[in-house]
């Protein structure tokens, strides 16, 4: 018997005792056994079906037997909920929940989840009134008035992560699972305080649920609780660093937060890697880039990370070495260009190479020249529209009426001109104008919009799924260094992002179990489109520029779409300055890998 069916086992009959002991809340508990279920078969996506069924054969479960048929048809959970209720002639109250006579003595875990799940996710007002009325079951009231601090809302254009990452890193705890204890506990408050104060529901309901979401949430916070007080463990300490050669290149960074402490762990390991198979002398450094210190035409590493063999070391440097190739990564959310424009005309003046200069990473950072360049050279790319920052709203939104009716679509994607990592961006339909007028009034006080046409319809489990993949220069052509999908946490969650909630999944893992988004068919995608038409996207990023100011380092972000029988590879954007570094792969092989490619070109600097 395999680990998961073991695991499975325990879960089921956890839930089998549960059922057994509240027999009298067996309607509002048949949903919550299913949706459990549910969760345990998207955790392990490959486990066996047909075992799993005939675990509940075995113990006569007519109905987890009908459940486990109705999920491997991977429906949404309102859908899964609609079957259980439909099939079981399940009454609801006023409020669309499972009618349950005696309220107070319902498990607190029990009532969340059924709150979470079934909840209509599209009417914030709804799950407000529901939260307060939940006061009255036993255990929630101490849930909602216990010793939580007092939350204080940040601006309103902060994303939900944000919220609660900010919220567990003024905890001042340094073990991982209590702060999950506390993240758990605070959740539902930070989200209804989050969506009542800013006037809108950001996300999906399921996203506050993701245990995936939750976990990354609570390791950044972690991670950066952590700097407060010592280096990461694959990081040593050194009051004194003397080289016994010049550093080859360095990454200047702004700062260390969301786990990029870890890529620059595998950025040394690369390095050291190559040195061995290819017997070069490359030295790898990073600081941030407060630590640079200029001097009459050069600029020195005065203090940072450094490798040394297969360690990392981290230190003031007593001999200042020369930067002599500079690679722009992790600046602050809201500084990125404005920080990497300004480090990117000193090094310039200085005539000292540039992974990713300004010059050509401020195509990428535009979604509107990107996508205008990508179409001169036949790319395919979503329809775009382009809203300037300053324009009346109202001419705005005719303006994207008469963009739908000439698309014939009736879901759009809106997204900040200059955003990264999806922040702000969400997919709406044309018929939510007061959704839609928000949106617009957010981004456009700060940046011109984009619209764009919603493209792709083939993900991993037939979830929406955007695929990252890094192209790189290695002196002679642009290759793939690897890559890794963002997968959606709910099937109508069109925004694959992080910041949406969407989970990173193993690129290969992906590509091998795709499914379309509507029929739930299983298709084979040769991974040949995703790497062409990454290379391609790059070279003509590049076209027209010497290899001094190549963009020579980027994140391409695609998305698979089946039309006819023909699928292909669609362009979404382009990232100068990816992140996520640590989770690349290459694809095929799987090998790890994160720099490998651009190594050949910078082992001119060695």
């Amino acid at each position: 018997m395999y680990l998961t069916e073991i695991k499975f086992i325990q879960e089921y009959f956890k839930l089998k005792k549960l059922f057994s002991k509240l027999k009298h809340y067996s309607n509002i508990l048949k949903i919550y056994f299913g949706l459990k279920l549910y969760e345990f078969i998207l955790r392990y996506p490959n486990v066996n079906k047909y075992k799993l069924i005939e675990i509940a054969e075995l113990n006569k479960d007519f109905f987890a037997i009908k459940v486990l048929e109705k999920i491997f048809e991977r429906p949404s959970y309102k859908e899964l909920v609609e079957y259980i209720i439909e099939s079981e002639n399940i009454k609801l109250d006023g409020n669309g929940v499972p009618y349950v006579e005696k309220k107070t003595v319902l498990p607190r875990p029990v009532a969340w989840t059924i709150v979470g799940f079934i909840f209509n996710s599209n009417v914030v007002e709804k799950y407000i009134d529901y939260l307060k009325l939940c006061i009255k079951i036993s255990g929630i009231k101490e849930f909602l008035e216990g010793k939580l601090e007092k939350v204080e809302i940040l601006e309103p254009r902060k994303s939900l992560s944000y919220i609660l990452y900010s919220f567990l890193t003024g905890k001042n705890v340094l073990y991982k699972q209590v702060l999950l204890k506390e993240l758990l506990k605070a959740r539902f408050i930070l989200y209804c305080k989050f969506a009542e104060e800013t006037g809108r529901k950001p996300y999906s309901f399921s996203t506050i649920l993701s245990e995936n979401y939750l976990k990354r949430i609570v390791n950044l916070a972690y991670l950066s609780l952590r700097e407060r007080f010592t280096i990461t463990p694959a990081v040593a300490l050194s009051e004194d660093l003397i080289l016994s050669k010049n550093v080859s290149f360095t990454v200047v960074y702004g700062s260390l937060k969301r786990g990029f402490i870890n890529a620059l762990w595998d950025l040394a390991r690369d390095v050291h890697e190559y040195d061995i198979f290819s017997k070069s002398n490359i030295v790898f450094s990073a600081c941030h880039w407060k630590k640079l210190a200029l001097l009459e035409d050069k600029i020195l590493l005065a203090e940072g990370f450094v490798g040394e063999g297969d360690k990392v070391v981290y230190g003031s440097l007593k001999y200042l070495p020369e930067v002599k190739c500079v690679f722009f990564l992790n600046f602050p959310y809201g500084k990125e260009i404005s920080l990497h424009k300004h480090l990117s005309e000193i090094f310039s003046q200085r005539d000292i190479i540039q992974v990713n200069p300004y010059f050509s990473s401020k195509i990428a950072d535009s979604k509107y020249l990107t996508n205008i360049v990508l179409k001169k050279a036949k790319i395919n790319i979503p329809a775009q529209l382009r809203l300037l920052r300053g324009l009346n709203l109202s001419y705005c939104i005719e303006q994207i009426k008469a963009f739908s009716r000439e698309l014939g679509a009736s879901i759009l994607v809106v997204k900040p001109e200059h955003g990264t990592e999806g922040i702000q961006a969400e997919a709406l339909e044309l018929s939510n104008e007061r959704k839609l007028m928000q949106c617009l009034q957010r981004i456009l006080q700060s940046d011109n919009a984009v619209v764009e046409e919603l493209r792709g319809n083939i993900g991993y489990l037939g979830y929406p799924t955007v695929f990252r993949v890094v192209v790189s220069w290695n002196g002679e052509d642009f290759e793939c260094e690897g890559g890794y999908a963002i997968v959606s946490p709910a099937k109508r969650e069109y925004i694959a992002s992080v910041s949406h909630g969407g989970r990173i999944v193993d690129i290969n893992t992906a590509l091998k179990n795709l499914y379309t988004y509507s029929e739930l068919k299983q298709v084979n995608v040769n991974s040949e489109i995703l790497v062409s038409s990454s290379k391609r996207a790059a070279k003509v990023l590049n076209t027209g520029f010497s290899e001094e100011d190549y963009l020579k380092y980027m994140g391409i972000d695609l998305v698979l779409e089946q039309r006819s029988k023909e699928i292909e590879a669609v362009v979404i954007e382009v990232n100068a300055r990816p992140s996520g570094l640590s989770f690349l792969k290459k694809i095929d092989s799987g090998e790890v890998n994160v720099i490998k490619n651009l190594l050949k070109y910078l082992k001119r600097f060695e």
